[in-house]
């Protein structure tokens, strides 16, 4: 199953918001470490997908403005 970008940025947001629950449930320990890297890892991928999502809007925007020599 292929996701979309606007797709996986919400099961990102999904997976580090689980994350950040579960550091708060569990106070200490190695699966405290674990889920502070889980919620590391998934907020650097959000912010990248979210990075390169932009672009591609902020690419199509420039390519349907037509320039003024094209409209004579």
């Amino acid at each position: 199953m292929a996701l979309n970008k606007q797709d996986l940025l919400e099961k990102l947001g999904q997976l580090e918001e689980q994350a950040r629950l579960g550091i708060h449930e569990f106070p200490q320990g190695l699966v405290l470490e674990r889920l502070r890297y889980v919620a590391a890892l998934t907020r650097l991928l959000r912010m990248s997908v979210q990075r390169d999502l932009e672009e591609d809007r902020a690419h199509a925007r420039v390519i349907a403005i037509p320039r003024p020599e094209d409209a004579a």
